[in-house]
């Protein structure tokens, strides 16, 4: 398979994820630039603790958590194109950190969940760029089942995240 055929995949299923967080909170403004991190590490092990949060806040908690790294995920497709795949893996395991770090930040079983999904997807993404050599394209199509399947599952946890967000 050829890079052209990868990088769509890997552009539609970074984005897929990248939209369901932010489709969480849609019509307002992401929390990172309204609050001091303190407040919200406050208000993380508040909601943990009561473990009732609305889907709401808790999916504006996730966005909170991811949204200083979404302009760099815009690099992700070009990154493939050009062969770059240790930066795309390490792109993609960021997403994964801050996922999982929202999961646990969350005080919303099914949002925590959702993400929790998601950031496994995300990971295992990353897994597979992280095994091609950078240029490597025979190695990358090699694998080209893998990421179309994995393409897919993270379209289908994006979704999952999505229809939990916005009800």
């Amino acid at each position: 398979m050829r890079i052209t055929k990868i990088a769509p995949a890997l552009l539609l299923a970074v984005g897929l994820g990248i939209v369901s967080l932010t489709g969480c909170t849609a019509g307002s403004a992401p929390a990172s630039s309204a609050a001091p991190s303190t407040s919200t590490s406050q208000e993380s092990s508040a909601a943990e603790e009561t473990e009732d949060q609305p889907v709401a806040a808790a999916c504006a908690t996730a966005v909170e958590s991811v949204s200083d790294i979404q302009a760099g995920l815009t690099d992700v497709s070009t990154d493939a194109s050009e062969g770059n795949f240790a930066a795309v893996a390490e792109k993609l395991g960021t997403l994964r950190e801050r996922m999982e770090t929202a999961a646990g930040a969350v005080g919303n079983a099914d949002v925590e969940a959702a993400l929790a999904t998601m950031a496994e997807k995300v990971g295992a993404f990353a897994d597979v760029f992280a095994g091609v050599p950078d240029g490597d394209l025979a190695a990358l199509g090699a694998k080209a089942e893998e990421i179309q399947r994995l393409s897919q599952e993270v379209a289908d946890a994006g979704q999952a995240l999505s229809e939990v967000c916005t009800g």
